[in-house]
């Protein structure tokens, strides 16, 4: 499975070489959830990211947490917005239905 690394972080989507293609698309759409339901914390906190398995009819087969931001509190906020991102679904399809695994960044605002 071909891997991503969109980063999200004070309210700004950086896709840096994801393009606008289909690929760029679907990426944009998978933050586009997180930016929906990912509440920073007001404390500070380093780095994170959030390791995310998409099926080919563009679910969210499992998450995980891959790098811990040092906080409890902006982890578990990363934890429940995975938790509604996989309720809802990504909303679109990954490019030709490949089941991929996306590396979303969580990057702290200041």
């Amino acid at each position: 499975m071909p891997s991503g690394g969109p980063n999200w972080g004070g309210g700004k989507f950086m896709s840096a070489g994801l393009g606008d293609g289909p690929e760029g698309a679907f990426h944009a759409a998978l933050t586009g959830r997180f930016r929906k339901h990912y509440t920073e914390p007001p404390e500070a906190f380093g780095a994170a990211e959030l390791e995310v398995v998409v099926s080919g009819q563009g679910s969210i087969r499992s998450f995980r947490l891959v790098r811990s931001s040092g906080s409890q509190k902006n982890d578990e906020a990363i934890l429940q917005a995975a938790a509604r991102v996989q309720g809802e679904g990504v909303g679109i399809t990954p490019p030709e239905n490949h089941a991929r695994v996306v590396t979303v960044r969580f990057v702290p605002s200041s």
